[in-house]
């Protein structure tokens, strides 16, 4: 396990299918970039999905579109859940080929 020297955090920050074999690695707590799949149209359905789901659940405390990338990243971050209740749900956005990956958003641990 690589530590990243300046955060002291694990520097493999990517988060796919792989990496849910060992989920107590992953770092979800923090605020996450998604890379979103697809053509532009289904990219726009996957973000108006999200954000229905941010208005009608507790599972995304915050959800924004990162506008110069064409849509095809988002920042979120998860409510406050259990560690398994959020894997579980960024596992099933991976699993339903809505997303590539997701990574820990550095910018926001680095202090």
């Amino acid at each position: 396990n690589n530590l990243d020297a300046i955060t002291g955090q694990s520097s493999n920050q990517f988060i796919t299918l792989e990496t849910f074999d060992n989920p107590e690695e992953l770092q979800l707590s923090s605020r996450l970039i998604g890379s979103i799949r697809g053509d532009a149209k289904s990219r726009k359905s996957i973000i108006k999905e999200l954000k229905t789901a941010r208005r009608h659940g507790e599972m995304i405390e915050s959800l924004e579109v990162i506008e110069s990338t064409r849509k095809k990243y988002v920042t979120l971050e998860l409510g406050d859940l259990r560690e398994q209740e959020r894997a579980g749900f960024l596992e099933n956005l991976l699993t339903n080929n809505q997303f590539s990956y997701f990574e820990v958003d550095t910018q926001m641990t680095i202090v």
